[in-house]
């Protein structure tokens, strides 16, 4: 083929390197580990032991230094030559060498990449043959789609691409003909003549058969199946020989002369037709003819002009070349591929046929537009080197240290750190990549480091304890629990065979025991239930729905006590959860969300988690606080009425609440900010399906304390105080009962608030409470437990009033008329809430002394002048007295 080509290279280009900011503080492109990394002053990562990559020398620990020069020749090859470039070595093809890997002669075919980016380019000599990929087609590959999918030829007709693969024609059997091959041709044969071969000369003439056909009807025979089988065959004359015994084949008939018999032999011959079956050896010939219209090739078909196509029995038409034109594509029609064709940023060339275009860019030659070399920036980071494909694409060649399309990502596997055979798996994420280990099977470790054992693989199912026999070979020993056997512990042992009847039938004499898996199951009869069937069904289901999950062995222990005094309750289940943690417990109550629809102060909502103080009592459950002391906003009352009070609305879940419980309601306390309540503090129940209003009367007491009494003003003057907030008198005898409780049974009453530090007691302690309350009464009679009233202290008179939820359905109605009834239900187990002071004015009461020093002096004065008269002289004179006195007094002197 004729190269009509402009030389190119792929070229590779050196990323420029960034010395100013070397990756992680390590130059040469050095890699840090992050437990070498530390920070400066000035934020920049600093590094005490950088790893270098390949093909550069480690200077220091914190430099790593790449080839600066071209000597030594850092290239892989003599194919390539080296150059400095922006002061590192650079290695690019040698002259005469070019290529991905400069491993292609210049001079090669292919050197000029001649397929284009869909083809495939093999030389041979001085020509090269393209390959293309599927969809695309041309001797350069240079043409898109598949011009034979719409000629589909019938008949066995097969598509062939004529003219430099540009143009499709269907190559039909020779009994059939026309565009598609969907005409059966007609056989028309005639006679031409008989003709002397003695002299003739059959160079150019194919010989078909030597023996077995004797005869010119036979030739022509034979002719006629040669065409169907040969269906690309022009042969339209047979030539039966007589001289030399042959049936041959040709376009044209050489023969001229007369047979041997004269004129009037030959015209004799020609009417008798006894030409065709004369001796073979008679020195004439019989000459047919087969009748094909393209078998002359008229469409230029020696110059490659054309292909004549029959399309009927008297017709053809001519299938030009691109280049050609005319009936008989007689004409030649001048092409300009490169017309109008926007290469981009490369240049417009002519394909090897003439007929196509291509672009040249950079580094390929391609069908489509040239865009601009992607590795002219610095694309590659890192030291990589970028590999420009033509299209707009590159490849980056990463040092061994980095990977990714632009190198930016640390290749934590560079080396295979993982011993013993393991295999290296990367798990990337950008500079702080790390890496796993794919361990063999006989060993493990985070770099298969550890001697993989039996017992590694956890053999002993179900529990079992497992022990390594190092043997050889290999082995393992199980331990198993009693609930399993075998050499894995994978059978099953039958508890109920075991153990028989009394398993599950202690208690309840119906219970039948199921064996399972590696456990049993007792079906209990329908008043019994537990693990095996000795809990009283009632008492379980009382306690599990109002507490949830308590232990078979405390539900044992209650059964009998609760059996005949179910409100023992109460008493009882702070004993089982007071060695709960707090998180526990308070996981078993309500929460913020549960309780509450909304809350507003002063008719503003209010954010709930901000404003309200949780906290747990063991007898109460969760208790939400608002204003508590320990908030970190106090709420003052600014307006009297419930306007300027606190208004909430409230969710009760009746089905929540203890079986024998027919209305459920909310505990509602109040107390001064400062103080807590505890379990036994005054409260108001309030009912669902109310409108519930407290008003509130505020009164504050202040004692004098000291030479007029006892008061306490910190919870430091008294022995023990376990309560949060101020001081209350309460508080200090329930402090005071528990150490008490503390002394005679080691631990303290869960019911009451106790040191963090203080052990809880649990149920089997409750007896020794019981016992130390009877025998000792009252904590407010106790000798130990002085508890004198506080100084300050303020108290709310409270009034309590409610309105039924008369206009709720008719606000049902309006605002949920698909399902009223729905509405009103969950208005049912609803609390309105509101709590407000009538008035702002508050009493105070304050202790006062009876008799004063200076009520003293004034009463006296009053009485002398009474006695003596008002007069200065009688003022002077009771000063006086009450001096001389004083002085008697101190001196002791007598009078």
């Amino acid at each position: 083929m004729n190269l009509k080509r402009i030389l190119t290279e792929k070229i590779h280009t050196k990323c420029p390197q960034n010395t100013d900011d070397p990756p992680l503080g390590c130059t040469g492109y050095g890699y840090c580990y992050p437990s070498d990394r530390s920070t400066d002053g000035n934020g920049q990562t600093q590094c005490s032991d950088c790893v270098c990559p390949d093909d550069t020398t480690q200077v220091s620990n914190t430099e790593c230094q790449g080839s600066t020069s071209c000597t030594p020749n850092p290239c892989p090859s003599a194919q390539y030559t080296c150059a400095v470039v922006n002061g590192a070595a650079v290695c690019s093809c040698a002259p005469g060498f070019t290529g991905t890997d400069c491993t292609m002669l210049t001079t090669d075919p292919c050197a000029v990449t001649p397929c284009l980016d869909h083809g495939t380019c093999t030389s041979s000599g001085s020509s090269y043959t393209c390959t293309c990929e599927t969809g695309y087609y041309g001797n350069q590959c240079q043409y898109a789609g598949d011009p034979c999918a719409s000629m589909a030829c019938q008949h066995g007709g097969t598509c062939e691409m004529m003219f430099d693969d540009t143009s499709p024609v269907c190559n039909c059997p020779f009994n059939y003909y026309n565009t598609k091959c969907q005409t059966s041709r007609s056989m028309t044969t005639s006679y031409v003549g008989c003709y002397d071969d003695s002299s003739a000369d059959f160079s150019n003439y194919y010989v078909y058969s030597t023996t077995g056909i004797k005869s010119g009807p036979a030739c022509m025979d034979a002719l006629e199946q040669y065409r169907i089988d040969n269906p690309n065959s022009v042969y339209n004359y047979s030539t039966m020989s007589g001289s030399t015994g042959k049936c041959l084949f040709s376009t044209v008939n050489t023969l001229t002369a007369a047979p041997s018999g004269g004129l009037l032999g030959g015209l004799l011959d020609a009417i008798l037709q006894t030409c065709s079956y004369a001796n073979v050896n008679s020195g004439m010939a019989s000459v047919y003819f087969l009748k094909d219209l393209c078998a002359t090739e008229p469409c230029g078909e020696a110059n490659d002009w054309g292909q004549c196509v029959q399309t009927s029995s008297t017709a053809y038409v001519c299938v030009c070349a691109p280049d050609r034109t005319g009936a008989t594509c007689e004409t030649a029609l001048p092409l300009t591929p490169c017309s109008g064709v926007d290469c981009g940023a490369g240049t417009c060339a002519v394909t090897d046929d003439g007929i196509g275009h291509y672009c040249i860019c950079e580094n390929t030659n391609q069908t489509e537009s040239c865009v601009a070399n992607p590795c002219a920036a610095d694309t590659c980071l890192y030291g990589g080197t970028c590999v420009d494909h033509g299209d707009g694409t590159y490849t980056c060649l990463c040092l061994n240290l980095y990977t990714d399309t632009n190198c930016g990502v640390f290749e934590p596997c560079y080396i295979n750190k993982c011993l013993n055979g393991g295999t290296c798996v990367s798990n990337y994420n950008i500079l702080d990549s790390t890496f796993t280990c794919d361990c063999t099977v006989d060993w493990r470790g985070d770099l298969c480091e550890i001697e993989r054992m039996p017992c590694d693989d956890e053999p002993c199912k179900n529990g079992g304890e497992c022990e390594n026999d190092r043997g050889p070979p290999k082995s393992f020993n199980c331990t198993c629990p009693s609930n399993w056997e075998g050499d894995d512990c994978t059978t099953d042992v039958d508890e109920c065979a075991v153990f028989g009847p009394s398993l599950c039938g202690s208690k309840d004499k119906a219970a039948v025991c199921v064996n399972t898996d590696g456990s049993y199951h007792c079906s209990c009869s329908e008043n019994w239930t537990g693990p095996r069937c000795t809990t009283n069904r009632i008492i379980y289901e009382i306690l599990n729905a109002t507490y949830g999950y308590v232990s078979d062995d405390d539900l044992e222990e209650l059964t009998n006590q609760l059996t005949s005094d179910p409100t023992l309750v109460r008493d009882i289940i702070p004993f089982l959860i007071g060695g709960y943690s707090l998180e526990t417990r308070m996981n078993l109550s309500w929460s913020l969300e549960d309780l509450f629809v909304w809350v507003a102060y002063e008719e503003k909502i209010v954010n709930l988690s901000e404003n309200f103080h949780i906290w747990n009592d063991k007898v109460l459950g969760n208790c939400f606080t608002f204003n508590h002391f320990n908030s970190s906003s106090e709420y003052l009352a600014r307006s009297p009425g419930y306007s300027g009070g606190l208004t909430m609305q409230m969710s009760v879940d009746q089905s929540e609440y203890l079986p024998w419980i027919d209305t459920a309601a909310i505990q509602v306390f109040i107390s001064a900010r400062d103080e807590v309540i505890a379990s036994e503090s005054p409260r108001f129940y309030v009912q669902p399906s109310f409108e519930s209003r407290i008003g509130l009367q505020r009164t504050d007491f202040k004692r004098l304390g000291g030479k007029y009494g006892r008061c306490v003003k910190s919870v430091s003057e008294v022995k023990s105080y376990y309560y949060e907030g101020s001081y209350t008198t309460d508080g200090c005898l329930r402090s005071c009962y528990q150490d008490a409780v503390q002394k005679a049974c080691g631990c303290m009453d869960p019911r009451y608030p106790m040191p963090w530090t203080a052990k809880s007691c649990t149920l089997p302690s409750k007896n020794c409470i019981d016992a130390m309350v009877a025998k000792r009464g009252d904590p407010s009679k106790w000798s130990e437990c002085s508890c004198p009233l506080p100084c300050t202290q303020t108290q709310f008179t409270q009034r309590y009033s409610r309105l039924p939820y008369v206009v709720k359905p008719v606000e049902c109605s309006h605002s949920h008329p698909a399902n009223v009834s729905a509405c009103i239900k969950d208005n049912a187990e609803t609390v309105y809430l509101r709590i407000g002071l009538p008035t702002l004015q508050y009493q105070i009461y304050v202790e006062t002394p009876a008799m004063d020093f200076s009520t003293f002096l004034s009463q006296l004065g009053g009485l002398l002048g009474v006695l003596m008269g008002i007069s200065i002289i009688s003022f002077i004179e009771v000063a006086f007295i009450i001096v001389h006195i004083l002085v008697i007094v101190i001196t002791k002197r007598s009078i």
